[in-house]
């Protein structure tokens, strides 16, 4: 016997004694011949009603109104001063909101809140 015969009988495939706990469940093959992709299905809206959404849109509904107007209101801030109740001052580097005074480097504050 010959050193290549050796190897040969030495790689052949041995019978596996199979245990008897069934494969995992990712490992066991589909039989199914299906589409590999599903059709596409549509989505529709749900209606959303409720207390808290009609809190919602009443907010969106007035917010807006009352940030426009504000931009009317006046309020005394005293002499050499604007006299706007909200007013950004550009040139100045200034923001005013009714009683306070905020100014770039302040921004932080702002963002906080």
């Amino acid at each position: 016997m010959t050193q290549l015969e050796q190897l040969v009988r030495d790689a052949e495939v041995k019978p596996v004694i199979k245990s008897a706990a069934p494969p995992p469940a990712f490992m066991e093959e589909s039989d199914d011949d299906g589409p590999l992709y599903a059709a596409r299905r549509n989505i529709y809206p749900q209606s959303v009603r409720g207390f808290f959404r009609n809190i919602k849109w009443a907010a969106l509904r007035h917010h807006p109104r009352h940030l426009l107007s504000a931009a009317f209101v006046r309020w005394d801030r005293g002499p050499d001063a604007p006299s706007q109740a909200v007013l950004i001052d550009f040139p100045n580097r200034r923001f005013y909101f009714f009683f306070i005074e905020l100014w770039p480097q302040e921004i932080y504050y702002l963002t906080g809140l």
